[in-house]
């Protein structure tokens, strides 16, 4: 525990004194307990609830917060980083602890969940302010969408005790795998994505001339381009209205199957 006389204006003063244009400042714990008081910041206990509260208190004083905890070890030397802007929101922080307990298949369920979240903020704000809708915005809607899918069917193959370590990123290829697994109709998952190029041209036996990127979705929406630069000969279009609802049954569908997946499994 911190009990220097006023750490907490110290280290404070020391951010403050940044110049403006330094958005990162980077302290070695050493650091850390020079300006503090040598005897107020023990290394074994940070970041303790404690320590991690008045450092944080005298951050935000300073218009900083605490964006990244580098722990000690015997070849690393314990570091943080300080990042400028939690004075417009004080005190408002959220660290990743509590996602990096759950488990792989529950990690990958909330990040999925996250994405969904995240498409869905966006494409609103892309409609209401339609001054703002372009398709590079657009495409991270797309892409944050198509993400949200990918997780959500690797947590549920995870959950059932299924192997991802091969299915990579197509999502056609990972919902073979989770049909598999859960055949039963109370886990149908419906997406624009489950059908690849490939599939398509295999069903048709039709060779489709796309550059090389389209045939890869999470590429395509991610970079819009290829490792030389070059955009797909494609033309593609987004529309909020259609595209949200796409989001809200995602959101609803997976929500049903996953608590599906909990209750037949006693979770």
């Amino acid at each position: 525990m911190i009990n220097a006389p006023n750490p907490v204006d110290a280290l404070s003063s020391y951010l403050s004194e940044r110049a403006p244009d330094e958005w990162h400042v980077t302290l070695k714990f050493a650091q850390l307990r020079d300006i503090v008081g040598a005897n107020t910041f023990p290394v074994a206990s940070f970041p303790s609830d404690e320590s991690f509260r008045l450092i944080s208190q005298a951050a935000a004083r300073a218009g900083f917060g605490i964006s990244v905890v580098g722990a000690e070890s015997e070849t690393r030397a314990g570091d943080v980083v300080f990042s400028r802007g939690l004075h417009r929101w004080p005190a408002l922080i959220v660290d990743s602890s509590s996602l990096a307990d759950q488990p792989p298949a529950q990690r990958l369920r909330s990040l999925s969940e996250g994405y969904l979240w995240s498409a869905r903020t966006l494409c609103i704000a892309l409609a209401e302010a339609r001054d703002v809708l372009v398709w590079s915005r657009a495409s991270v809607v797309r892409f944050s969408y198509l993400h949200a899918v990918e997780l959500f069917l690797k947590a549920c193959i995870l959950q059932v005790g299924g192997n991802i370590a091969d299915l990579g990123h197509e999502i056609s290829k990972l919902q073979r795998r989770y049909t598999e697994l859960l055949p039963g109709t109370e886990y149908r998952l419906e997406t624009p994505h489950d059908l690849s190029l490939s599939d398509i041209e295999q069903a048709t036996g039709v060779r489709v001339a796309v550059e090389p990127v389209e045939r890869h979705a999470d590429q395509l929406f991610r970079y819009f381009g290829d490792r030389r630069g070059r955009a797909p000969r494609g033309r593609y279009f987004f529309a909020p209205g259609s595209t949200l609802a796409l989001i809200e049954r995602l959101e609803a569908d997976t929500t049903r199957i996953w608590n599906a997946i909990q209750s037949d499994r006693g979770a």
